[in-house]
């Protein structure tokens, strides 16, 4: 790479805001109103995508980790009848999109995170046709 390579990084407040959608339709209503009415590029979905899914492995990981400790025991954490902790930084964090289903794999969820954003960006007609492009190359 060149110095002369101009390198964005990811917009955060559109990551972190998926933080707080409990549905598809909700988040892909959040991309459409980014670019058309707060006047965002949509070229940078190339660099925010990514960094989305990123977020969401994370958060993955950590419920994954958690999840497990509790299983085995060596957690302190007071789990509900499916085995999910209920500390209160994550009490409700499963009615999330991030962690809805957290899937056996990561390659899993990541496909199936991204063609349930895909399939709903993909009904909204005011979504450039590149944010769908985009995640539709995040599926090869």
């Amino acid at each position: 790479m060149n110095e002369e390579e101009d390198i964005s990084e990811p917009n955060f407040r559109f990551v972190e805001a998926f933080d707080n959608f409990s549905s598809f339709p909700k988040a892909a209503g959040f991309i459409e109103d980014w670019i058309r009415t707060k006047k965002n590029n949509s070229t940078d979905f190339t660099n925010d995508f990514p960094a989305l899914l990123e977020r969401g492995k994370n958060i993955r990981a950590i419920l994954m980790h958690l999840r497990t400790d509790a299983i085995t025991g060596r957690s302190k954490l007071i789990t509900n009848d499916e085995g999910f902790p209920l500390h209160p930084e994550v009490k409700n964090v499963h009615q999330l999109i991030y962690t809805k289903e957290l899937f056996g794999s990561e390659d899993d969820y990541v496909f199936y995170f991204t063609i349930n954003l895909l399939e709903h960006c993909c009904i909204r007609p005011e979504v450039p046709l590149i944010v769908i492009r985009i995640a539709w190359n995040h599926l090869k």
